[in-house]
């Protein structure tokens, strides 16, 4: 695992916390992140995770964002990742307010300095296994997927539009989803909202398929909006599907023939079985894995180098 904060790498990855304790993130979860993948060095999806940065920093009003600055270091973070024997890398980069104020009260506008962290990690390979056993076409024999064993979560989220979308850093209503999995046969649990309308995975976006529907739900009260979930959809339409956004209870996702999931590090995740109140679901993965191949094809084409970047800015 390597840690860069400031802009420069920490010596034995450790935050000297007599300063960085002060740091409003850690104080009261002020800042957001985002996690993306690196395939040989080079970062799948990087359009999608710069407007996350640049809208989250608009949306929590982070004065005196210094976007560009963020942008160079990453891209010297992300050269300094060459030489990996991994193929993939997880990597987060994490941004906060910075230090100061009075309690809740951020300091004003024009002495607000962000922090930001980059991290690199191993690639989540648990559970993966090859995708040409799911799909006929000629795939890569790298290219793997992860079918998910699904329950549904006890843990409700919270609605608050002005939140809804946003990867912030309170997070403990997914940290307590993914916590009550432990030492279960479950891979992913469907998580609602407050009201009752089904929202997420605990660590993904859910989508489900009927007929020739794909259906995922509306963002704008609860949940995260992925960096994956407009691609997907996207190639969902050119494959021909009608794709529909809106609040949908738990009984509307009984009724698909296929339920996945997707992330930034993962991509489409097909759920093999739901057990959802009593009942387990049996599902087809068939249509999932064709999403898949063409997520990965998708993945595969549009990857950025470190010298590049700042080119999307």
């Amino acid at each position: 695992m390597t840690i860069w904060y400031k802009g420069a790498p920490l010596q034995d990855n450790q935050l000297c916390f007599e300063e960085e304790m002060l740091d409003r993130g850690l104080q009261y979860g002020d800042g957001f992140f985002t996690t993306l993948l690196l395939q040989q060095g080079k970062v799948v999806n990087w359009p999608a995770h710069l407007q996350r940065i640049k809208h989250s920093a608009e949306r929590l009003k982070f004065c005196n964002f210094r976007l560009e600055t963020l942008v160079e270091d990453f891209s010297r973070f992300v050269q300094s990742l060459e030489g990996q024997s991994a193929e993939s890398i997880a990597v987060k980069i994490l941004v906060t307010r910075g230090f100061g104020g009075k309690g809740y009260q951020p300091l004003p506008d024009e002495e607000q300095q962000a922090n930001w962290v980059f991290q690199s990690m191993p690639f989540p390979q648990a559970g993966g296994v090859a995708l040409s056993n799911f799909e006929k076409e000629a795939v890569p024999p790298t290219w793997q997927i992860f079918p998910q064993r699904v329950t549904t979560s006890d843990m409700r989220c919270a609605q608050q539009p002005l939140l809804a979308g946003l990867k912030h850093l309170n997070r403990l209503e997914n940290v307590l989803a993914r916590q009550a999995l432990i030492g279960t046969a479950f891979d992913e649990a469907i998580m609602c909202d407050t009201a009752g309308n089904c929202i997420s995975g605990t660590q993904s976006n859910l989508l489900w398929l009927k007929g020739r529907q794909i259906f995922t739900p509306d963002l704008s009260q609860s949940g995260v909006s992925g960096t994956t979930l407009p691609v997907i959809l996207k190639l969902a339409e050119r494959l021909g599907y009608e794709v529909e956004v809106g609040s949908f209870a738990l009984a509307e996702v009984t009724k698909a023939d296929e339920v996945f999931f997707c992330n930034a590090l993962r991509g489409v995740m097909p759920a093999t079985e739901w057990q959802n109140d009593g009942e387990t679901l049996q599902f087809s993965t068939e249509k999932t894995a064709k999403l898949a191949y063409h997520w990965l094809s998708w993945a595969s084409d549009n990857q950025t180098g470190y010298l590049d970047l700042a080119n999307e800015l």
